[in-house]
């Protein structure tokens, strides 16, 4: 017999290890860490060079503002000037806009010299402004003001602040917890079931919106209401400011996935999804003792400017807020400015509100500022 040796090959398992995959895209604003594990907000510049200017006096204001670039600026309100001719027994001239061409103010009159409280741009042919309760809108040709109590809607003081994805679909809120809808033919009175003077109306692209207001006396002291889906949600309704958690609620930006809103304390992060609030008033409260939040604006989540009563401007560049306080000794030798509006585009931010820099009568103030980027 004879042996045959097999030989039987032993198989050696080699392990090698396979390259980490890439991980996925961080969401716009955002950038992965060092080592990849986390995706955090980029930081933006905090720094702004700003200048000013006053367009009236005799109890002047400028109420908003919409940027469409540095050589086309809006702000409406109300601006009264010494009439160089006499024309008119006061010796006055009233206007209630002024559009900056790159140079120059040129004063205007919407309809008529009335008081305008908000401006929603759209393009050079699609404009809206609204007076106590008529919505004006520009076409391209002509102004048209609409009256809405003519239309049989109860709605007297509407005209307080607008906002809208189009002009087939504006929200206009004011007096007496008043909101109305305009669909591109029709306008129609949304109840929220409150008297509170809405102030402030931001929202998101599918026409889902937050507004927020106070009153200085009377019940429903402040609120804050949310549109979702064709439907009121009261987030807010304290009846004694005094005593109210966040005190009055004066404004609302949509910015992300929040709402931005200023209050007595700072400012309020609303996730509209978890329905929680986040109170960001001890990062920035120090930055002016008059903290009170009058105006904000946000491009995105790590680039958002916010103005308090007297003037005091607050930058958050997506990791830290920093203060600006040196705008009120700017604008007034007593440091009596109180901002009402105010938009924020591209590099720039424009403030419009009223101050007593020069004289005892009150000034429509717009304070400009440019990001050192």
């Amino acid at each position: 017999m004879t042996l045959i040796k097999m030989l039987i090959p032993i198989a050696t398992l080699v392990l090698i290890a396979c390259p980490k995959p890439e991980p996925e895209n961080c969401p716009d604003n955002y950038h992965w860490d060092e080592d990849k594990s986390e995706c955090v907000m980029d930081t933006t510049n905090h720094s702004f060079t700003w200048t000013i200017d006053t367009l009236g006096s005799f109890a002047s204001s400028i109420r908003d503002i919409a940027i469409v670039n540095e050589n086309n600026i809006w702000a409406v309100g109300q601006i009264i000037v010494p009439d160089p001719d006499s024309t008119y027994t006061s010796g006055r001239l009233s206007y209630n806009a002024a559009h900056w061409d790159g140079n120059e103010w040129e004063m205007l009159n919407i309809i008529n010299s009335t008081l305008l409280y908000s401006i929603t741009y759209f393009n050079e042919d699609d404009i809206w402004v609204v007076k106590h309760t008529f919505p004006v809108h520009w076409d391209g040709e002509e102004w048209t003001q609409y009256h809405l109590q003519n239309m049989g809607l109860d709605v007297a003081g509407t005209g307080k602040s607008c906002w809208g994805t189009s002009s087939d679909n504006m929200y206009f809120a004011g007096k007496d917890g008043n909101v109305v809808h305009y669909d591109g033919s029709t306008f129609t009175k949304l109840s929220t079931g409150l008297s509170v003077g809405f102030k402030s109306i931001s929202g998101k692209e599918n026409g889902d919106f937050v507004t927020v207001g106070y009153n200085t006396s009377g019940e429903s002291a402040s609120a804050m209401v949310e549109y979702k889906g064709s439907n009121f949600l009261t987030l807010y309704n304290p009846d004694y400011l005094p005593t109210a958690e966040y005190g009055a609620v004066h404004c609302v930006d949509y910015v992300g996935d929040r709402y931005l809103m200023g209050c007595s304390y700072g400012i309020l992060d609303y996730n509209s999804e978890t329905q929680v609030f986040n109170l960001l008033g001890n990062d920035i409260l120090e930055w002016s003792s008059y903290h009170s939040i009058r105006t904000i604006q946000s491009q995105a989540p790590n680039d958002v400017v916010a103005v308090s009563n007297w003037g005091g401007f607050a930058y958050y560049n997506g990791n830290t807020w920093n203060s600006h306080t040196g705008i009120e000794e700017q604008v007034a030798v007593n440091g009596s400015f109180v901002a009402y509006g105010m938009d924020y585009k591209d590099d720039m931010v424009v403030i419009g509100g009223v101050g007593d820099t020069d004289s005892i009568y009150l000034e429509a103030i717009i304070i400009i500022g440019k990001s050192n980027n």
